[in-house]
């Protein structure tokens, strides 16, 4: 089995959230290197996490047809499968990371799940960035001129940490939650231009008639958290 079987349980569980557990987290690093290709984009849950966070935040609606074998970077690199039962719950692992960003982002909160590593559990977050730009390939009609001109230092500062931040660890963790400061705030400055313009697009194909007095929804009071 192949996972585009799968896209019918993807899309019906879409937002029915619940918290991720233990087993659910160890059921993906199980599975997300198994793809066909030497180098898979996605090995492990903090890539994962960020890939979703770039997924959600796009400025164009993603179907799950499209970033779920995308994960493994192409369609026909994703792993086989023994049988429904394991793809299913592999499936509904990977639903309840998606429905947890998508519920913080909701909620403008980013609450990363970043590998940590050694004794003091130093973090690792290129990972994560890694991630959240692979997402990013799946964007669609961006860059125009107001999103350049309003976000250039945003994504400027995305590619920076992916070039240059250390492929393990930080040297303390208080260096790394500086830095991943600054990332998650470039992160949630994209998610919020996206929201709002997504939402102005919206109300602009509805006819008149039928907007009543609702105003534009704004996100609430962005939120930074590290997990």
């Amino acid at each position: 089995m192949k996972i585009e079987d799968a896209i019918d349980i993807v899309e019906a569980a879409l937002l029915e959230y619940h918290p991720i557990h233990q087993r659910e987290l160890s059921l993906l690093e199980q599975k997300l290197d198994k793809g066909e290709m030497d180098f898979s984009p996605i090995i492990e849950i903090s890539a994962l996490d960020g890939y979703f966070t770039a997924i959600i935040s796009a400025p164009n609606l993603i179907p799950p047809s499209e970033w779920l074998p995308h994960i493994w970077g192409e369609p026909q690199c994703s792993p086989e499968w023994k049988n429904i039962d394991e793809l299913n719950s592999f499936i509904q692992a990977v639903m309840t990371l998606y429905n947890r960003v998508a519920k913080n982002l909701m909620k403008s909160e980013l609450i990363p799940l970043i590998l940590e590593i050694g004794d003091d559990l130093r973090p690792v977050s290129v990972l994560w960035v890694h991630g959240y730009l692979h997402g990013m390939q799946l964007w669609s009609d961006w860059q125009d001129d107001e999103v350049i001109n309003t976000l250039s230092e945003d994504f400027a500062r995305l590619m920076l940490h992916a070039e240059t931040a250390p492929d393990d660890c930080y040297d303390s963790i208080e260096e790394g939650e500086n830095e991943m400061e600054q990332i998650f705030e470039a992160v949630l400055s994209i998610h919020e231009y996206f929201f709002e313009r997504r939402t102005a697009d919206r109300l602009a194909s509805t006819p008149k008639s039928k907007r009543g007095v609702t105003k534009s929804p704004k996100p609430p009071k962005r939120k930074r958290r590290l997990h």
